[in-house]
């Protein structure tokens, strides 16, 4: 574990060398299948205090299991 999710995604987007679009975003998502859905990096629109837009919606940290950089995982929630 190497930070918080906003502390890994705001590193990977703004840090020359990195790019956010490495990273994918675990997190829970009721509804879909193990009640878990991933997103690229990419695909993150805005990085706010307590959540991550996608544009279309919300995603707060709270609900974030791990960040991955291919099978490196930069964040893992305990216990997740």
């Amino acid at each position: 574990m190497r930070g918080f999710p906003r502390d890994v995604l705001l590193r990977y987007r703004w840090t020359d060398g990195l790019d956010i679009a490495q990273v994918t975003v675990e997190f829970v998502s009721r509804g879909m299948p193990g009640d878990v859905e991933t997103v690229r990096g990419s695909e993150i629109m805005e990085i706010g205090r307590g959540s991550f837009s996608l544009g279309h919606r919300t995603i707060p940290y709270h609900r974030v299991l791990r960040v991955l950089c291919g099978t490196e995982a930069l964040y893992s929630k305990k216990g997740g």
